[in-house]
């Protein structure tokens, strides 16, 4: 009887059609039907998207090639974006198919073109994929509640007064994924991304259809629509889908996570540092926290940062503030040196020398950006100014390329002396101003300044213990 396979095209109500109030042609119990489902439903897409993040994460970690890599990077920014948007789009199409119950006398009409069962007609590759992707899932849902869900349809002929035939549930999976469909729309995502939103919407909603089903056929049998029918068996835990995701932590002690593991955390918020004005409001400590609870709630077990690695964080942490204070660093460009702290955790992750190498192309790079800039001194016009213009592009390109290959400093080191020095030789300084400015640069290693004054302060710290 699973006459929810064929669904029905969703056009978006008219102002009109809900001036004329056709819900008030509803019985009541249909409404409470209605939000009831719409409460859970709700949930599943807020799960949905809660979880996309990681989900979209883990596949650009497993990408083959940048251009991939970026394309999941991409498909997480738009539904950050997007997903208010596409959780009120699908609650208005729910909305909607319950209004079109009161409207019409018959609400059967063609298959819509999204959910199209026969893939034997011609389709682009991309739709045909998603088509066949979305009758499957319906398909599971139908086999494993459909016992369920047609109690559910006959109940609601029932109490509407329609042939078994006559009626399109509202609430059967086909409509749940044409809703999904036409709300998600908005989403410019290649095919790939598209099945793996597809696979969390049934992973977190489809997959939980059953309670909604129950509670549906409760509510209509507690006011006597169709008693005699037999009740529907109860799914056990075990036969849902596999969720991969637990609520709870165990009790077992922290387990620390990998460097490798951090490293993919901090790729991850490196392409979220926000832009200079508002560096100042970034704390990556705490951003690094939010993170690590949502792995030690998805793992099930309470994930801690390792030791050393903590240590990293901190003394990073540390050199930052002691360096973003120095009066001798213009404002403008203390904005864009702050949005460097992230790929400087990385490098001093990945190579133990950083700290203990004055000549590491990490940190002569950064000295070499202080010095430029305080050899400037302060500008108000950024877009005209060429040192501003560079500095930028030298932060940019690391917070968009720099993954786990430290290289990338020596290459910007190069192309940043490069164009300081050409610069420096067409300037016609006098013999005393050269002097100054080159007594100046002596005393301008900025890291170098910002590491002894905080190994000094750790030094006096431990002493006083």
């Amino acid at each position: 009887m699973h006459n929810d396979g064929n669904v029905v095209p969703l056009h978006k109500a008219t102002t009109d059609q809900v001036a004329h109030s056709p819900l008030a042609r509803l019985p009541a119990i249909l409404l409470q039907v209605r939000d009831k489902a719409a409460q859970q439903l709700r949930h599943g897409l807020q799960a949905l998207f809660d979880n996309a993040d990681d989900t979209l994460f883990e596949m650009a970690d497993r990408a083959h090639c940048d251009v991939e890599q970026n394309i999941f990077f991409q498909a997480m920014r738009d539904l950050r974006l997007k997903r208010k948007s596409i959780e009120r789009v699908f609650l208005e199409q729910f909305f909607a198919a319950f209004i079109r119950l009161a409207q019409y006398e018959s609400v059967l009409a063609a298959l819509p073109h999204a959910l199209d069962a026969d893939t034997s007609t011609v389709q682009p590759d991309d739709e045909r994929e998603r088509t066949v992707a979305v009758q499957a899932m319906v398909n599971r849902v139908l086999d494993r509640d459909g016992f369920a869900l047609d109690q559910l349809t006959a109940r609601l002929c029932a109490l509407l007064g329609k042939e078994p035939g006559d009626l399109h549930n509202p609430l059967g999976p086909a409509m749940f994924c044409e809703y999904f469909l036409q709300a998600a729309r908005q989403l410019g995502l290649e095919i790939k991304v598209k099945l793996i939103i597809l696979t969390l919407f049934e992973r977190y909603v489809l997959s939980e259809v059953d309670q909604l089903y129950a509670e549906a056929n409760q509510l209509l049998l507690a006011i006597g629509v169709l008693p005699d029918l037999k009740p529907a068996p109860v799914r056990r835990t075990t036969d849902r889908p596999d969720q991969s995701v637990t609520g709870g932590l165990t009790d077992e002690g922290p387990d620390p996570i990998s460097t490798r593991d951090l490293l993919r955390l901090l790729s991850h918020l490196q392409q979220y540092v926000p832009a200079p004005a508002a560096v100042d409001d970034f704390d990556l400590r705490n951003q690094l926290e939010l993170l690590l609870t949502r792995v030690s709630v998805k793992s099930g077990r309470s994930r801690v940062f390792g030791e050393a690695d903590e240590d990293v964080i901190n003394l990073v942490a540390l050199l930052f503030e002691c360096m973003l204070d120095d009066r001798n660093l213009p404002d403008s460009l203390k904005a864009l040196v702050g949005r460097l702290q992230i790929p400087l955790v990385k490098v001093a992750l990945l190579d133990k020398s950083f700290f203990s190498r004055s000549s590491h192309p990490a940190r002569r790079l950064l000295n070499e950006i202080a010095n430029a800039a305080m050899e400037r001194g302060a500008c108000d016009d950024h877009e005209r100014d060429s040192l501003y213009v560079r500095i930028d592009q030298v932060v940019q390109r690391l917070l968009n390329d720099f993954v786990d290959d430290p290289a990338i400093f020596s290459e910007l080191l190069a192309d940043f002396l490069a164009v300081t020095q050409d610069e420096r030789s067409r300037i016609d300084l006098a013999p005393e101003l050269r002097n100054g400015v080159a007594r100046m640069l002596d005393d301008t290693l900025l890291f170098e300044r910002a590491l002894e004054s905080v190994i000094g302060n750790l030094k006096r710290l431990n002493r006083g213990k």
